[in-house]
């Protein structure tokens, strides 16, 4: 009998604003047509994903894909999980922490599913960024999924 499976890959992403947030995962939105993406917030993103949306020039079914996304603060919903999703996740490291126990349990109970967790931490200038960094193999940023290493000079324990 074949093993059921669970497969979560959990990247990092940083931002220093909720602009800079919105404007760095809007071409790794538009570019993963086939994923369904999901969001948990801990604080609602709707005005400045719509006002970016708005002032620039991508297509009009990019844009609806985009805004249909729950920008709104919101929780997990522990339903079951129908397909392979990406999961992004923002809030306090607190809020992140609490969400992806969450999403671990919930990915024990569906099995052969692929839950890709985009967590996003909100780092004021100047904070050390390397605690959060070592928990994480890939970094989301404006060119996309990448190794920490190519983005970041990091230094493992």
């Amino acid at each position: 009998m074949g093993e059921n499976k669970v497969n979560i890959k959990k990247i990092c992403s940083l931002y220093v604003s909720e602009w800079h947030l919105v404007t760095m995962i809007l071409p790794y939105i538009v570019k993963n047509k086939k994923e369904k993406i999901i969001t948990i917030l801990e604080e609602d993103l709707t005005k400045y994903m719509n006002t970016l949306l708005d002032s620039i020039n991508i297509k009009e079914e990019d844009k609806k894909r985009v805004r249909d996304i729950r920008w709104k603060k919101s929780k997990l919903n522990m339903e079951i999980i129908n397909e392979n999703i990406i999961v992004m996740v923002n809030g306090s490291a607190e809020f992140i922490e609490k969400t992806n126990a969450k999403l671990e349990i919930l990915a024990k109970n569906n099995k052969n599913k692929t839950i890709k967790v985009i967590n996003c931490f909100e780092v004021p200038e100047g904070k050390n960024i390397q605690g959060i960094l070592s928990n994480y193999t890939t970094v989301l940023n404006t060119s996309g999924e990448r190794d920490v290493n190519e983005v970041f000079d990091v230094v493992n324990n």
